[in-house]
C-alpha cells in the first residue's frame, strides 16, 4: 500500500507537557518551527492523499551533523571528545523523549508492514530523560567532562515532553531495543571513528 509520510514533530508540537501525551491531545506549538509542522500536518489530512504522519520525540544517532546544531547527543559527545564547552540554551532540568535511530527504524518499519493509513502516531520512547542525565551519559562514555556555558534562549523552548507510544506498540508489537547508555556509548565509538578519519 502506499502513502505519503510525513515525520512531524511530536518533540515540539504539544508544547509543554509533565505527563507522557497520546496523539489526541490538543497541540500547543510554541515556534515557528513546531507552528510549521502543524501547518504541514493539515493540509495533508485535507488533501486526497492517503497518508501517515509520525510524530517523532527525539531520535539521536546515525550520521547526524552536529555543526548544524540539531541533535543534542552528537553535539554533546563532539564537544566532550574535543574538549569544547556547550552552550546550553535551556535548563538542565529540562525532560526529552530521546530513542535511537535503529528503533526509529524498527517503528517505521513496523507501521508499514501493519498497513497504517490516514492515522497519525507517536514515535519514541515513551520515557523522560533530563538533560543532565544526558550529560552524565555522555561524561561516562566518552571518559571526558562537559564543561557547560549556561545561554539564555531567544525563542520559546520546551521543558518537559514525553510521548505515549501506546498507539504505536499497539500497531505494531514496537519495543524500544537500545538503551539511552546503550545507543550513547555506540555514538561514542561512531563520532571517535569519524574523528580519527
Amino acid at each position: 500500500m502506499s502513502r505519503f509520510v510525513f515525520f512531524s514533530s511530536g518533540g515540539t508540537i504539544y508544547g509543554n507537557t509533565d505527563l507522557p501525551i497520546s496523539e489526541d491531545h490538543p497541540i500547543a506549538p510554541m515556534s515557528l518551527y513546531a507552528r510549521s509542522k502543524a501547518g504541514i500536518e493539515d493540509l495533508i489530512r485535507k488533501s486526497d492523499l492517503p497518508y501517515l504522519i509520525l510524530r517523532l520525540s527525539n531520535p539521536y544517532g546515525g550520521y547526524q551533523i552536529a555543526e548544524k546544531k540539531q541533535g543534542v547527543i552528537p553535539i554533546l559527545i563532539r564537544r566532550a571528545l574535543r574538549n569544547e564547552p556547550f552552550e546550553m540554551y535551556v535548563s538542565g532540568d529540562s525532560v526529552r523523549d530521546y530513542f535511537y535511530i535503529s528503533d526509529l527504524g524498527q517503528a517505521v518499519t513496523g507501521l508499514l508492514e501493519c498497513g497504517a493509513v490516514n492515522d497519525t502516531v507517536n514515535v519514541g520512547s515513551g520515557q523522560g530523560t533530563s538533560l543532565h542525565e544526558i550529560i552524565r551519559l555522555v561524561q561516562e562514555a566518552t571518559g571526558e567532562t562537559v564543561s557547560i556555558i549556561q545561554k539564555a534562549s531567544e525563542m520559546p523552548v520546551v521543558q518537559s515532553i514525553v510521548l505515549n507510544i501506546d498507539k504505536l506498540k499497539r500497531l505494531t508489537g514496537y519495543e524500544p531495543a537500545v538503551s539511552l547508555r546503550e545507543g550513547i556509548a555506540e555514538e561514542t565509538l561512531r563520532i571517535k571513528k569519524e574523528t580519527e578519519i
